[in-house]
């Protein structure tokens, strides 16, 4: 017997408690199959989402191999490269530099590595951090892409807290912390020395770059 027609039953008897028994029975059918759509909603958007971020990774890829080496080896200064870099990675990169940022007047060299420093934000990091495409290690990545690079994921507590300033930058009104830095060589000569500090903005998968320059300030400076 139909459940419709076992409740057109019980209201015609009158018969209370069947009819709570069958509304109760529906009910769980109901939710059963809502919770069955919400669950297939998702898996589709998963995959949406998924296949959105593929695209997003070829793109980066297409657009890499359109940039002529040549054009990338004759860059002249940070400026230049940074500008090509972002003009090339819109879509993964937000470049917002902070007060004590330099990049617009860094002196270091060769400039070419500055691109495919942010060429990598764009695109190894860029997917680990989106889901893409892991990447065990950054630091290993970085130093495997370019000699002498290195990662570091984060800041001492107590070198943030005493300088601010240096350690976030604004974006979109919401303020990014810095903690995360590229980095390259050791000196206080800007030749040969430079930081590229960023942080991950989740819900617009960008990488918000707020630092370039030589050492951010800390405890010991």
């Amino acid at each position: 017997m139909g459940r419709r027609k076992a409740i057109q039953e019980a209201q015609g008897a009158k018969d209370k408690s069947e009819l709570v028994q069958l509304y109760e029975e529906e009910n769980g059918d109901l939710r059963a199959r809502l919770t069955a759509t919400e669950r297939e909603l998702a898996d589709k958007a998963a995959a949406v989402h998924g296949l959105t971020l593929q695209l997003a990774a070829l793109k980066a890829a297409r657009t890499r191999q359109e940039i002529e080496t040549a054009e990338i080896s004759q860059l002249e200064s940070v400026a230049d490269a940074v500008d090509m870099a972002i003009e090339h990675f819109a879509e993964q990169l937000v470049y917002c530099p902070n007060s004590k940022s330099d990049g617009d007047r860094s002196l270091f060299q060769p400039a070419r590595e500055v691109f495919q420093a942010i060429e990598w934000l764009a695109t190894v990091y860029h997917r680990a951090k989106s889901g893409a495409q892991g990447c065990v290690d950054f630091d290993q990545s970085i130093a495997g892409t370019i000699a002498g690079w290195h990662y570091s994921g984060h800041q001492k507590d107590s070198t943030v807290k005493a300088n601010l300033e240096w350690y976030r930058c604004t974006w979109n009104g919401e303020t990014m912390m810095l903690l995360e830095h590229l980095k390259c060589g050791s000196s206080k000569r800007p030749e040969e020395t430079i930081r590229i500090a960023f942080a991950w903005h989740a819900s617009s998968s960008r990488v918000i770059i707020g630092y370039i320059g030589q050492h951010q300030k800390n405890t010991l400076t």
